[in-house]
């Protein structure tokens, strides 16, 4: 674990000094390879094997997932780098914080409405300029088993927008990745590094399409399709004070990842092995 942890803390030194110097002279490709790159090799060195789709989503899309762990973003990275809505706690984490503000994300202040429409705004301009963007719509982390009610607010952006909807699931092969309750980073990160072959598995489901949608209603059919993937295909209840809405994942948008795991995701295929 000790070995893990210098290997890691090495590796995010290497990143902030990229992303210090060398990140804002290179082209958004670059960039992207880069974060891409930079990320795998993180969950490489930490132990933790990525099983993701080989395709990712596409531009311009709102991607939406269940929130288990910080590791969730680094995962998510590595398959597909895109502008993240973070709490605004993230923005003060020793060094990762720095590093992730320095990737251009969106910081939201809870319980602000004023700073809530802020953030709505700017993520409709990005996803109006071609960018991705992912957020995590439960609004805290939970024990990865079921997926808490998503909050609407966000969803605004790609109905203003008229980007798709990319609902993930998330999940992991065991516990030592949950990030909930009174842990600190330094616990989680430790856990994590204890961990003996650790996997975290994304499945992408069929993108949703959000023109002339309502924002309630987009929120609880993405969760449902997240919780349905989580649940195995099951067909589940919505959440608590939730409005009813059509099946989990039915409808697509152009660009629909192809899918051999069933209707609504795109198989998986290991792409990280440490």
């Amino acid at each position: 674990m000790l070995l893990r942890l210098v290997r890691a803390g090495v590796h995010v030194a290497v990143g902030c000094a990229a992303s210090g110097l060398l990140y804002p002279l290179l082209p958004a490709a670059a960039r992207e390879t880069i974060r891409r790159r930079w990320s795998r090799r993180l969950l490489a060195i930490l132990g933790v094997r990525l099983r993701a789709p080989e395709r990712a989503p596409a531009n311009a899309a709102l991607v939406v997932a269940n929130h288990v762990s910080w590791l969730d973003i680094v995962a998510l990275e590595a398959i597909s780098p895109s502008v993240f809505v973070c709490k605004a706690e993230v923005r003060r984490w020793p060094v990762l914080g720095w590093l992730v503000a320095r990737q251009r994300t969106v910081f939201l202040e809870r319980g602000r409405a004023r700073a809530a429409a802020r953030a709505v705004a700017e993520l409709a301009a990005r996803l109006a300029a071609g960018e991705r963007v992912a957020v995590f719509p439960e609004g805290t982390t939970g024990d990865g088993a079921a997926v808490l009610a998503f909050r609407p607010a966000l969803f605004e952006a790609a109905i203003a927008s008229g980007a798709p909807v990319q609902p993930v699931a998330i999940s992991y092969s065991g516990p030592q990745a949950r990030f909930v309750g009174e842990t600190t980073l330094w616990a989680s990160l430790c856990a994590v590094a204890g961990a003996r072959a650790l996997e975290v598995r994304l499945e992408f489901c069929a993108p949703i399409v959000s023109v002339g949608a309502d924002r309630r209603a987009l929120a609880e059919r993405a969760r449902r399709a997240i919780q349905a993937r989580l649940a195995g295909g099951r067909s589940l209840p919505a959440a608590a004070g939730a409005k009813a809405t059509g099946s989990a994942g039915s409808g697509s948008a152009a660009g629909t990842i192809p899918s051999s795991a069933g209707p609504t995701c795109a198989s998986a295929a290991t792409v990280s092995r440490a």
